[in-house]
């Protein structure tokens, strides 16, 4: 397993360092758990690892499996009594929303009404706005919080931290809504002066 994780790391992993993105870090490969065999003095018949590997915007999953596949195959050919298997267990898209989508250009209002920074950045963790994304909806990621502080034993978020946010939604969503509804507004009054009246 030492030779395979090496192979990966070595050949796969130096690809993404090549790889960059304006708003986040670039790609990334890291090992996360080794497990195998039953027992210090019983050779190892088995053994397997999880890797966490972060995509950028603009990657793909199938090419991100392949790009290590293709590593498994030569140490294969290389070594006939090797068998890999690579599976899958948890999978998202990297999220990239356009800074000209006009929920970016309204939040940005919103901050600067705020006194926020209104510069767009990067979020390199994972969130549930793939979810939304996926199906299309344009997609911001706005909170409180340091990831700095994340996941840690003394994770915090300032109390006056939350209460700008919740400030911020409540803006976001009326600002949206009431510009939604006004466009509906509008269809229908366009609709109203289309229709013929009798006799026309």
């Amino acid at each position: 397993m030492v030779r395979v994780l090496s192979a990966i790391e070595q050949q796969v992993g130096a690809q993404l360092k090549t790889r960059s993105h304006p708003l986040v870090p670039p790609a990334s490969l890291s090992i996360g758990t080794i497990r195998g065999g039953i027992a210090t003095n019983v050779v190892a018949d088995w053994c397997e690892a999880t890797i966490d590997r972060r995509t950028l915007p603009g990657e793909n999953l199938p090419e991100a499996i392949a790009e290590i596949e293709r590593v498994l195959a030569q140490l294969e050919k290389e070594d006939r009594t090797l068998q890999t298997d690579v599976e899958v267990l948890q999978s998202g898209p990297a999220l990239e929303t356009s800074q000209e989508t006009h929920i970016v250009r309204v939040a940005q209002e919103i901050a600067r009404e705020l006194h926020l920074s209104p510069d767009v950045v990067g979020y390199p963790q994972a969130s549930d706005g793939r979810f939304f994304a996926e199906r299309g909806v344009p997609t911001i990621i706005v909170g409180p919080g340091s990831p700095e502080v994340a996941h840690t034993p003394d994770e915090f978020v300032e109390i006056d931290d939350v209460l700008t946010a919740a400030q911020f939604y409540a803006l976001l969503a009326k600002r949206m809504l009431t510009e939604r509804e006004d466009a509906i507004t509008r269809q229908h009054g366009n609709a109203k002066q289309s229709t013929p009246g009798p006799g026309s």
